[in-house]
C-alpha cells in the first residue's frame, strides 16, 4: 500500500509540474492571445461573417482578412487571412460567440472545452471501469498536463470537440447502438481527414447500420452547409481546401516538419528531394497501408475482449495518417491512453493474461513521453521538428498491435 501511495504521489507531482509549466507559458502568451494570434481567430471570423449574412463569401480570403483585421488588427506578422478551412456547417457553432468581444469569446470557448473534457469520464466509465477509480480533479489534472491539450486551449482549437464526439461514438458502438454511433461519427466530419479512417474500418467490418447512420447525418449536415454558403461555394470547397493547404505550405505558414504523422516523417526525413506528386503518392500509399493493417489487426466485436484495445489502435492511427495533423490533434490520444491503462489494470487481475515486462513498456512508455512537455516544447518551439513525435506514435502503434496479437493467441 505504501508503494502504491508513493507511486500515485509521484505521478500526481509530475502531472502538477507539467500543468504549472503550461500555466506559465499560457500566462506569458495572454497578450498574444488577446491580440488575435491564436487559430481561434479563423473560427471567430467565420461566425462573424455568418452573423452578418455573408455566408456565401465564407471562403473569400479577402473578406476573411478584412473581418479578422477588425478584432486582430494588432497582429503585425499577419499579412493575409488565417483561413477558415473547415466545412460550412461548423461555422454555425461560432455565431453565438461572434456576438461577444473576441477575448471574451475565446475564454468562453476554452471554458466549454474544459467542461467537455470533464464530461468524458461520465461518457466512458460504463465501459472503462478504471475511470470509476479516479477523481474528477485528478482526471482534469492529467488532461491539462498533456501538451497537446495545452496547445489546443492556447490556440482555441476545436479538436477537443472531436475528442468528445469520438468518446460518444465509442460508447454508442460498444452498446450496439449502431445508428447512433454513425450519427456521432458524422458530427465529427468538421475534421473529415481524422474521420475518414473510421469509415474504412467500418467498411472492412461491414457495419452497415453504422454507415447508414453516418450517411444520413452527413447528408443533413450537407444540407445545412448548402443553407449556409449555397451550392457553388460548397462544390468549390474541396479545391479551396487543397489550394489553401498548398499555399500555406509554400509560404511557410505550415510545414510537414510540424506534423507528427506519416506525412511529416516521409516529407521531412525520408523524401526531402522527391517531387511533390510522387511524394504525395507515397504518403498516400503508406497511410493506406497503415489503416488497412490496423483494420486487419482489429478483429474484435463490440462485445469482444479486444474491442477496447482495437478501438484504441484505430484512434491512434487517425492522427498518424491524417494529411493535416498538427500537435493539438494529439488530444485525441486521450482515448487510447484511457483504454490502454484500463486494459493493463484488468489484466493485473488475471496474472496469466497480464502483459509481459517488455510488452508493458511498449504500451506505457510512449504515453510517458507524450506527457513529458519539455521534450515536446523543444520539438515544437525551439527546433520546429515536431514530426519526430511520429516515431513515438509508431512505437505505440507497434506495442498495441503486439498486445492485440497476444490477446488473440491467448483467446
Amino acid at each position: 500500500m505504501i508503494s502504491s501511495f508513493r507511486y500515485r504521489r509521484t505521478v500526481t507531482l509530475f502531472l502538477a509540474g507539467m500543468v504549472l509549466l503550461h500555466a506559465l507559458v499560457a500566462w506569458n502568451s495572454w497578450d498574444l492571445i488577446r491580440k488575435g494570434h491564436p487559430d481561434f481567430t479563423a473560427l471567430y471570423a467565420a461566425g462573424t461573417m455568418l452573423r452578418r449574412g455573408q455566408g456565401s463569401q465564407l471562403y473569400d480570403p479577402d473578406l476573411q482578412f478584412r473581418t479578422q483585421r477588425e478584432f486582430a488588427g494588432k497582429v503585425e506578422t499577419r499579412y493575409g487571412a488565417l483561413p477558415f478551412i473547415h466545412p460550412p456547417f461548423e461555422a454555425v457553432i461560432f455565431v453565438p460567440l461572434a456576438y461577444l468581444p473576441y477575448p471574451v469569446a475565446f475564454l468562453l470557448w476554452d471554458l466549454l472545452n474544459l467542461l467537455l473534457l470533464a464530461a468524458i469520464p461520465r461518457i466512458l466509465q460504463a465501459h472503462v471501469p478504471w475511470l470509476r477509480e479516479i477523481s474528477p480533479g485528478w482526471w482534469m489534472l492529467a488532461c491539462l498536463a498533456l501538451f497537446p491539450v495545452f496547445i489546443a486551449l492556447v490556440q482555441g482549437q476545436d479538436v477537443l470537440l472531436l475528442l468528445g464526439i469520438l468518446a460518444l461514438f465509442f460508447a454508442a458502438w460498444k452498446q450496439g447502438k449502431d445508428g447512433l454511433a454513425g450519427f456521432w461519427l458524422a458530427l465529427g466530419t468538421f475534421r473529415f481527414h481524422l474521420v475518414l479512417p473510421f469509415l474504412l474500418v467500418l467498411l472492412w467490418k461491414r457495419r452497415g447500420r453504422v454507415l447508414a447512420g453516418f450517411l444520413l447525418t452527413a447528408g443533413f449536415l450537407g444540407l445545412v452547409s448548402v443553407a449556409v454558403v449555397g451550392w457553388r461555394p460548397l462544390l468549390e470547397y474541396p479545391a479551396y481546401v487543397w489550394q489553401t493547404e498548398r499555399f500555406m505550405e509554400a509560404h511557410g505558414t505550415i510545414s510537414p516538419r510540424m506534423m507528427p504523422n506519416v506525412r511529416g516523417l516521409l516529407d521531412g526525413l525520408l523524401l526531402p528531394g522527391v517531387s511533390r506528386p510522387l511524394k504525395d503518392g507515397l504518403i498516400g500509399l503508406a497511410s493506406l497501408a497503415l489503416v488497412l493493417f490496423a483494420a486487419w489487426r482489429w478483429k474484435g466485436r463490440a462485445n469482444g475482449g479486444n474491442f477496447n484495445l482495437g478501438f484504441a489502435l484505430f484512434v491512434l492511427t487517425t492522427p498518424l495518417v491524417g494529411y493535416h495533423t498538427l500537435p493539438y490533434d494529439l488530444c485525441l490520444l486521450i482515448l487510447p491512453m484511457v483504454l490502454v491503462v484500463n486494459q493493463c489494470r484488468e489484466a493485473e487481475e488475471t496474472p496469466a493474461s497480464a502483459p509481459r515486462r517488455w510488452d508493458r513498456i511498449w504500451l506505457i512508455g510512449p504515453m510517458v513521453v507524450l506527457f513529458f512537455s519539455p521534450l515536446q516544447m523543444v520539438f515544437n518551439f525551439s527546433f520546429q521538428r515536431y514530426h519526430l513525435m511520429a516515431f513515438v506514435l509508431l512505437l505505440w502503434f507497434w506495442g498495441i498491435t503486439r498486445e492485440l496479437a497476444r490477446e488473440e493467441a491467448r483467446a
